[in-house]
């Protein structure tokens, strides 16, 4: 919706909350280990795992590194295939699979979320909150979007974290 005294166009309005919620990566990093060590991930005989601390790399190193690992894996999963004749156990060969298709995860949801990681810019929400001020009371109280009101903790911790686990 246009504001009063806009010249006429599209309007874009940004949710963003970095301008004036800014979550920082030392405090995701913080936010994430918290929320394992609350609700930690079970290995196959259902005992917690305890991951070390989380540590931020350089983006390039951190493909380089894991990119050379799933291309080891995937020439040992190419050489147990080729070997079907041999007395190599089905297992072998699924184990091998498998890791195949998680180093293939791994560097697919890193290249998800590599960019806000590595991004160096703030987005404002200038035109959302000019909207906002612009609404009735009674609507700017059942439609509140002050994005300083965010709790980046809680959000992390029992809504992103728990939203990861069970849907990725």
């Amino acid at each position: 919706l246009p504001m009063p005294g806009d010249p006429p166009g599209l309007r874009i309005y940004q949710v963003g909350s970095s301008g004036r919620n800014a979550m920082r990566v030392g405090e995701l990093i913080g936010y994430l280990e918290e929320a394992f060590r609350q609700c930690p991930l079970l290995d196959e005989a259902g005992k917690p795992i305890r991951p070390g601390r989380f540590k931020l790399v350089r983006r390039e190193d951190f493909f380089r590194k894991w990119e050379r690992r799933l291309a080891r894996a995937t020439r040992y999963r190419r050489w147990l295939e080729s070997s079907m004749g041999t007395d190599l156990s089905a297992s072998k060969r699924r184990e091998a699979g498998l890791t195949v298709a998680r180093l293939e995860q791994l560097i697919y949801f890193a290249s998800i979320y590599s960019p806000y990681t590595h991004l160096d810019c703030r987005f404002l929400d200038g035109n959302l909150q000019a909207l906002a001020d612009s609404l009735d009371p009674r609507d700017r109280q059942e439609f509140p979007f002050d994005v300083k009101g965010i709790d980046w903790r809680d959000y992390v911790i029992h809504r992103h974290v728990p939203g990861l686990r069970k849907f990725v």
